[in-house]
């Protein structure tokens, strides 16, 4: 009876070095799944025994691409609070496809649909370079990204703020306003924003220091809308040109959105889809023009994006804005805003007063193509964005 109980202790301590030993080579390999793994028979004991371990089990394919893609949505030097991992990437996916597949879908049918409502832009001896009517779908970025707005009631005011940026470049599109018209409409959009979604920055991040804003907040977060809106305005000029560079703005502030902003990574994702798929029409030669409802409707919301992603969640009031990053982010459009202002100051002519001075307009006169000068001010913006990246990273 006592071999028979000393026996047993043995085997039984065995069976713990086993487990032991298992755990160990488990944490090594920075693995934390547990599974249940069986240890041999006990034949003193009569019994079979199990111990938990987070041993590595094999990992199917779908586990390594599930994987790799929430690497590429979320930095691991990321903290992932909120809203779990995979109920993220299914907004984040869905939102991406379905704003594709609606976009392709209505985008194509805005060619036909859109002549019929009067929205068509007719070339011009002012600023336009291309020599044919265009059907304008612009608002077609609006219908692709709807559905992701119902994600969060907290999103519905800023959306009340975008469809009254649309709805006044829509009238342009169709009736033709007049520059202070224009202003008026984004006046109200910044208003909507601030009063009824009560979205305002309210202090700025700059070389480390903080910097409060006060009672600046309303006005600087006003012009901050406005000024997104018209600089996104001027740059579309080329067939292919404004999508584009909106949409590698959006992918850039993805990259730099955390995972505890869902909101942020739903509608960001899902505004590079509706891109994605208008540019498939609009890139050179453009069957469908963005407009100015697709440019004020993209514009107010770059100007949300590019201070709202670095907060918990993107309806949130920006609290410590990086302003650099965010300035960075929209470089292309604030540097040809910029200049088109001072060259008009300059010149005394209305600010508002089209010409044919802005960068792209400089590029074609060189002898560059619409075609090569598009892709250029791609790489441009590209810059823009991984300079701004890279800020981010060493603030």
């Amino acid at each position: 009876m006592a071999q028979q109980s000393h026996a047993a202790r043995r085997e039984a301590k065995a069976l713990l070095g086993k487990a032991k030993r298992a755990v160990e080579m488990a944490l090594k390999e920075g693995e934390d799944r547990s599974i249940e793994f069986p240890l041999i028979r006990s034949n003193s004991f009569r019994q079979e025994t199990f111990v938990t371990s987070p041993f590595p089990a094999p990992r199917p394919l779908f586990t390594v691409a599930k994987s790799f893609s929430q690497s590429l949505i979320f930095p691991k030097s990321q903290k992932k609070t909120g809203l779990g991992v995979e109920c993220i990437m299914a907004l984040v996916v869905g939102g991406f496809f379905g704003a594709l597949g609606l976009s392709l879908v209505f985008t194509w049918l805005s060619q036909h649909w859109a002549p019929r409502l009067g929205l068509r832009d007719y070339p011009d001896d002012a600023h336009k370079q291309h020599g044919r009517v265009v059907a304008l779908g612009g608002w077609v970025l609006a219908l692709a990204t709807l559905p992701i707005f119902f994600v969060s009631r907290e999103l519905w005011g800023l959306w009340l703020a975008g469809l009254i940026a649309l709805t006044t470049g829509l009238l342009d599109d169709r009736f033709g306003l007049s520059p202070r018209q224009k202003l008026l409409g984004q006046s109200a959009a910044a208003l909507v924003a601030l009063f009824v979604a009560h979205w305002e920055i309210r202090s700025l991040s700059f070389v480390g220091r903080e910097i409060a804003l006060g009672w600046l907040s309303l006005p600087f977060t006003f012009f901050w809308i406005v000024g997104a809106i018209n600089a996104l305005n001027l740059v579309d000029g080329l067939d292919g040109l404004a999508t584009g560079v909106g949409l590698m703005i959006c992918l850039a502030l993805a990259m730099a959105t955390g995972p505890e902003n869902s909101q942020g990574l739903a509608v960001l994702w899902s505004f590079a889809g509706a891109l994605l798929g208008f540019l498939v029409f609009n890139f050179w030669p453009a069957r469908v023009f963005l407009g100015d409802s697709g440019a004020h409707f993209l514009g107010y919301w770059l100007a949300i994006f590019s201070a709202g992603v670095f907060q918990a969640q993107l309806a949130a009031p920006p609290e410590r804005l990086p302003i650099v990053v965010s300035v960075l982010m929209l470089g292309l459009p604030i540097l040809d805003t910029a200049w088109a202002i001072l060259r008009r100051l300059a010149a005394r002519k209305p600010v508002f007063q089209a010409d044919r001075g802005h960068l792209h307009h400089r590029l074609l006169a060189l002898g560059w193509g619409e075609r090569a000068t598009v892709i250029v001010l791609y790489a441009i913006t590209a810059i823009f964005c991984a300079l701004a990246l890279v800020s981010l990273k060493i603030r």
